[in-house]
């Protein structure tokens, strides 16, 4: 004879996604990485951004 099982309304360990139980330490992490990426990111992104004339007027101003 089997005995009956009642859901808790939890999803079992098996069918559980790693990324859904956060804790303080996985949540430090991605705030660390955050602020970590976001200086590189704007290094990266002024590769694509127009120069113009930045560098005529640098010639001009600034460089021998």
């Amino acid at each position: 004879m089997t005995t009956p099982t009642f859901s808790t309304g939890q999803p079992s360990a098996a069918r559980r996604l790693p990324f859904v139980s956060l804790n303080a330490w996985s949540i430090y992490a991605v705030v660390i990485a955050l602020l970590v990426s976001v200086p590189i990111l704007v290094v990266f992104s002024a590769v694509f951004a127009p120069t113009g004339e930045v560098w005529r007027h640098l010639v001009d101003t600034v460089l021998w």
